[in-house]
């Protein structure tokens, strides 16, 4: 999650906005990453990839920016297989958006390209899959949220620490995630859940350490936890005797290790 006082240290003349990514169903501090902004006159992209269904005070994240982005790849809560959705409270930035996402074809003219534009339109069956989904979101979210409630419940007794939203902040839970104890290791607790046929992710590794983006920096909380972060099945569809077999398999290779 992004540190609003970091972020602010690490504004330049070159900075031309700022990228809160509302992890794993959580939302950044909106409010100071705003007011940041707006004293330096920059730009704010949300990235709720990992949030749809999130609120913060009662507010929808991607709608405190200037623009807001959510995925509905296979895995999020809300799925077309593939594609996203942009939202802007900015009307002439928003028909900018629409003209370049249909190949720059003008809307008033038929086959006028007004722009180099691009094909990024979604099809109708696949909105029409995501629609049907929105219809069912309240029921989608209740069992993400129980499945997030059962899990504090049945780790509540190993070393590990869950994602905490701040005050204020109501999560879809996309994916719950814990951090394992320092020294542990992730990987081999990774090879014992699947012995016991419990699939596991490894949380995000840090952009700033792929070769494409290596400059040296360093931003130890965000090591910190891709070091020591893993993903535990999330999906709505779990029942709770599948709940019951993960948290008892994360014992499990916890105890190999004598963590737990």
């Amino acid at each position: 999650m992004l540190d609003p006082a970091d972020a602010a240290s690490r504004v330049t003349p070159r900075t031309k906005a700022i990228l809160p990514v509302h992890l794993y169903g959580a939302a950044c501090d909106m409010r100071a990453l705003g007011a940041l902004a707006e004293r330096r006159g920059l730009g704010v992209v949300e990235d709720c990839a990992e949030a749809f269904g999130t609120t913060l005070d009662g507010r929808h994240v991607g709608t405190f920016g200037d623009v807001g982005t959510f995925s509905f790849f296979g895995n999020k809560t809300i799925t077309t297989g593939e594609g996203g959705m942009v939202i802007s409270r900015d009307e002439a930035l928003a028909g900018r958006m629409r003209l370049v996402r249909g190949q720059g074809q003008s809307p008033a003219r038929r086959y006028w390209h007004e722009v180099l534009g691009f094909n990024y339109r979604m099809t109708n069956i696949v909105a029409a899959i995501g629609l049907a989904q929105i219809e069912r979101l309240d029921a989608i979210l209740a069992r993400k949220r129980a499945v997030a409630a059962r899990y504090e419940a049945l780790l509540r007794g190993l070393p590990v620490a869950f994602q905490r939203p701040a005050d204020g902040v109501e999560s879809s839970h996309w994916l719950v995630s814990v951090l394992l104890p320092p020294g542990t290791d992730r990987d081999a607790v990774q090879r014992g859940m699947a012995a016991r046929g419990v699939d596991t992710r490894p949380v995000f590794f840090c952009a700033h350490e792929m070769p494409m983006y290596a400059k040296g920096e360093r931003f130890p909380v965000a090591e910190n936890i891709a070091a020591r972060g893993l993903s535990l099945p999330s999906y709505p569809t779990l029942e709770d005797a599948d709940l019951d077999r993960v948290a008892d398999a994360l014992g499990a290779a916890l105890r190999a290790q004598g963590l737990a």
